[in-house]
């Protein structure tokens, strides 16, 4: 009835998902594909790059497809870090420290929700939302 409701939908393995978080696993293989030609157009460079997604499965999904990508070009540097939820505290630092001094480590994926309290990413100089949290304040903290 009311407009604000979301709806839900079921994927293959019936686990509920918001259509939002279907809209940002279609997005996985076009961002993978652009980001990728943003490093490789950028490789003499180094530049470093923070990608923001909020749902887990969706930076499953870029990590596969960065994986895949990253194996085919040595021009890529080494496989992305990776900054959710689930990481401890210790363990986030020493990721940040890495993606910080390591010039072949150039992309860092980040949840919404775990990239928005306390975390250096100055190393990096592009930022790209993949997908966009539903509650405004995640986003700009990220």
């Amino acid at each position: 009835k009311d407009g604000a409701v979301k709806r839900k939908v079921f994927c293959k393995n019936e686990v509920q998902m918001s259509e939002s978080h279907i809209d940002g696993l279609r997005k996985v293989p076009e961002a993978v594909e652009w980001i990728m030609e943003k490093l490789r157009a950028s490789s003499s460079t180094g530049t470093k790059m923070v990608i923001f997604a909020h749902h887990t499965s969706v930076i499953d999904a870029l990590t596969e497809g960065f994986l895949t990508s990253i194996h085919s070009s040595e021009t890529i540097g080494n496989n992305p870090l990776r900054i959710d939820g689930h990481v401890e505290q210790k363990e986030r630092a020493f990721r940040l420290q890495k993606f910080k001094s390591d010039e072949r480590q150039r992309l860092l994926l980040v949840s919404t929700t775990a990239g928005g309290v306390g975390l250096d990413m100055t190393a990096a100089s592009v930022a790209v939302f993949v997908e966009l949290p539903q509650s405004f304040p995640w986003l700009r903290q990220a």
